[in-house]
């Protein structure tokens, strides 16, 4: 009973930790695109001779390293982290799942130890009160701030992944090890983007109404009959 409750726990905080990185990337989206569209600015305005909009450039790297490091949690809980499986789909399930773990645990070293640098570049900064060298002279620990927030919630999400796929592995649930942190398989990837793409177009149907939908025509009872054509008989 103990173990269900601590399982119920760390889902929790996985739901949790996606819609926070979910609402992080809407965010640093949105403001990629402003980014854009203030170089853009500056490029027609010097093209024209107009007025000249500065600090453009730097401001657009600055928002780069912090949409990245949000982007990598984002791009970790969807699963679309790139990873080879020539081998990974011909092993067995119990396999397939002790190298999922290993990669999860691979990736949290390479990111506990560049959120542990990025954090010592941010302590620098601050303690020498280091400014950019344009004209804007902004303080270097604002973007390295939200830099290494990035960074490391990153690591914390590494965190809960990896101890909820550890109490997967314990208990052999792998179908929750794969659904977690196992390779999205090229079926699963169209059935997603499909689902993704009836979204957009009907609404946002979920569940098994949302695959019914993508699937009519596996389902009489919901086919639609096909309106006929003007002028052709009834």
């Amino acid at each position: 009973m103990a173990r269900q409750g601590d399982d119920g726990i760390l889902d929790r905080l996985i739901d949790g930790t996606r819609s926070v990185s979910r609402l992080a990337v809407l965010v640093v989206g949105a403001i990629m695109i402003g980014t854009a569209l203030m170089v853009g600015a500056e490029v027609v305005c010097r093209k024209l001779g107009l007025f000249l909009v500065t600090g453009s450039s730097e401001v657009g790297g600055y928002m780069l390293a912090t949409s990245s490091a949000w982007a990598f949690t984002f791009t970790l809980l969807s699963r679309s982290n790139i990873r080879f499986d020539g081998l990974y789909r011909h092993c067995p399930p119990m396999l397939r799942a002790l190298l999922d773990l290993c990669c999860l645990l691979g990736l949290g070293l390479f990111a506990v130890l560049l959120a542990y640098y990025a954090m010592g570049v941010l302590l620098t900064s601050i303690a020498v009160g280091a400014r950019s060298t344009s004209t804007l002279a902004v303080p270097m620990w604002m973007p390295q701030a939200t830099w290494v927030a990035g960074l490391v919630f990153l690591c914390w999400t590494i965190l809960l992944l990896a101890l909820r796929v550890a109490v997967a592995l314990v208990q052999r649930d792998f179908a929750m090890v794969t659904r977690l942190a196992g390779i999205e398989m090229a079926a699963e990837e169209v059935e997603r983007e499909t689902r993704d793409a009836e979204r957009v177009v009907r609404g946002a149907p979920s569940g098994r109404d949302a695959a019914a939908e993508l699937r009519p025509e596996t389902d009489p009872a919901r086919a639609r009959p096909v309106p006929a054509k003007a002028g052709a008989e009834p």
